[in-house]
């Protein structure tokens, strides 16, 4: 009687654990980014989802690179709240020299976080630790939500007709803010140019 409870303790165990374990998200899934690679779509869903970008330059034959995107970038709770705050992009400084020269890259890696109208909330040069990492991350989230509220609490106090978009508009017609920056402009341009080669 012994021998059988064991057995069926034993088997129901095991079935728990079979089954848990397929439930489980892979080990690999959670310490993924999501990285884009596509700057005006990133910039597109970065406006759409009102979460700012954090563009990381990195290049094949740069060592601290692919060191930080094996340690640092690796971490599952840095890795979490990239996903989750950030539009991610991965640039190639050798396929990206025109948005490098306007981000004023010039050592590897180099990492930009950019608001949804790209301002530039922060960027780390060389090759950063996870604590560090993930501290910036934290802060540049902090200072993202205060540029936000800031922005909302100005147009509350506008008058409406000021609010209102100008209707007809094209994106290239309308001037940038005085909280517009330069490299929003510089990167609008560069991406209309692109659009147009594209055409």
């Amino acid at each position: 009687m012994k021998v059988r409870a064991g057995i069926v303790i034993s088997m129901s165990l095991f079935a728990g654990v079979t089954f848990h374990t397929a439930q489980a998200t892979p080990p690999e899934a959670k310490t993924k980014i999501s990285w884009r690679s596509d700057l005006k779509k990133a910039h597109q869903e970065s406006v759409k989802l009102n979460r700012p970008m954090m563009i990381v330059f990195g290049a094949d034959w740069c060592t601290y690179c692919r060191k930080m995107e094996q340690t640092t970038l690796t971490d599952p709770s840095l890795v979490q709240s990239i996903n989750q705050d950030y539009i991610p992009v991965h640039l190639d400084f050798d396929d990206e020299r025109k948005v490098a020269e306007i981000l004023e890259v010039d050592r590897l890696p180099c990492t930009i976080f950019l608001s949804p109208r790209a301002d530039l909330l922060g960027r780390m040069v060389g090759f950063v630790g996870r604590r560090q990492y993930r501290d910036v991350v934290g802060k540049v989230r902090i200072v993202h939500n205060q540029i936000q509220k800031n922005r909302l609490e100005a147009a509350s106090i506008l008058p409406a007709s000021v609010q209102k978009p100008v209707a007809g508009k094209k994106i290239e017609d309308v001037k940038t803010s005085r909280t517009g920056s330069r490299f929003f402009r510089r990167l609008r341009s560069a991406l209309l140019s692109r659009q147009a080669d594209s055409l």
